[in-house]
């Protein structure tokens, strides 16, 4: 019931930042360690796959620069949807929408880099480069097995085993393909009202990602299967974690900062946000030193007139969840008239 905090109506970082933030707290600290963890991964060997003579003839492929390199991934997929993000927050002033989109963008980014990675350890195949990196002058050198007896550098050969599945392409594809599904709900993509130019906003990011994968085939940095393998997962990455924060694109309520209303209990969940409601009927009074907040009870049939205390880091009694649930559908009906 977490994401229904946020539904209801803008609010700023400077009065609502540090409460989203500690309400999903766990959430970073796990995503901390998915950073550690990519660290570690990073520093493992690949397994040496066999490379055999007659294999080198899809090997042979000169050793060159990157077209996209690695410093330009995490600005292009990671920088410029967090970009975005911040545009729509100074338009909608809705910190829990911001807060979502930036925390699902980096959960889409780690998952689907510890899985890539993980992968490419594993797996172990050569880049379409492997001959030069195994053999920077040209002589090549085979054991008694076939295999080939590398001469290069450590750091150069390690890497040469790291083709599957394509890390610039899966990275593109799950922070670019978390901001077109971003996109596509905040346009109303999906509204069925014909149109087509919002799909034109939509398969932009899918578009330079897919430029990005195509770049690491025409440097010879990965073969074809690499490239749309990375595709595939950072794409399904992307999907997931953005189901996580928002509903689907297609959704009526798809530009809300968090799920829909959904049931009745979320009065008590989304009590302590909505002070700036413009249309609500009930006034919110904040005792700073005793940190506890009342609400007064609106003037309808079947609900108490008294105050109700709302303390949202403590569990309630039966009895005020009881009452309290009692007049969620009075409350409702009072918000959306």
């Amino acid at each position: 019931m977490r994401q229904n905090q946020c539904n209801n109506g803008p609010h700023l970082i400077r009065s609502h930042g540090a409460k989203v933030a500690q309400t999903y707290l766990y959430d970073w600290l796990i995503l901390m360690l998915l950073g550690l963890a990519l660290v570690v991964i990073h520093l493992i060997h690949p397994f040496y796959r066999y490379v055999g003579k007659d294999m080198m003839t899809d090997l042979k492929y000169p050793l060159k620069d990157n077209t996209v390199p690695f410093w330009a991934v995490p600005m292009i997929a990671v920088g410029l949807p967090i970009g975005v993000f911040i545009i729509v927050y100074l338009r909608k002033r809705d910190v829990c929408d911001l807060h979502h989109a930036v925390l699902g963008l980096l959960y889409s980014a780690l998952v689907t880099s510890v899985i890539t990675n993980t992968v490419k350890n594993a797996v172990g195949r050569p880049r379409p480069d492997f001959f030069w990196r195994c053999f920077p002058d040209g002589k090549d050198v085979y054991d008694q097995f076939g295999n080939v007896i590398c001469h290069g550098e450590n750091k150069v050969v390690d890497e040469g085993h790291r083709s599957f599945p394509s890390g610039h392409t899966s990275w593109s594809f799950a922070g670019l393909g978390f901001l077109s599904l971003y996109l596509a709900g905040k346009i109303e993509a999906f509204d069925r009202r014909g149109h087509v130019a919002k799909l034109c906003i939509v398969f932009l990011p899918l578009l330079v990602a897919s430029l990005i994968g195509i770049s690491r085939v025409d440097d010879y940095w990965h073969h074809w299967q690499d490239v749309f393998a990375g595709g595939l997962l950072g794409l399904a990455v992307a999907t997931f974690c953005y189901m996580q924060f928002f509903p689907p694109p297609y959704h009526p309520e798809g530009m809300l900062g968090g799920f829909p209303t959904l049931a009745p209990k979320i009065l008590r969940d989304c009590e302590p946000m909505r002070e700036t409601r413009p249309t609500m009927r009930r006034e919110l009074e904040t005792e700073s030193k005793a940190k506890k907040m009342r609400v007064l009870a609106m003037d309808a049939s079947g609900c108490p007139h008294r105050a109700l205390p709302v303390r949202p880091w403590k569990k309630w009694s039966r009895a005020e969840d009881d009452q309290l649930i009692s007049c969620t559908y009075v409350y409702m009906y009072t918000f959306f008239m």
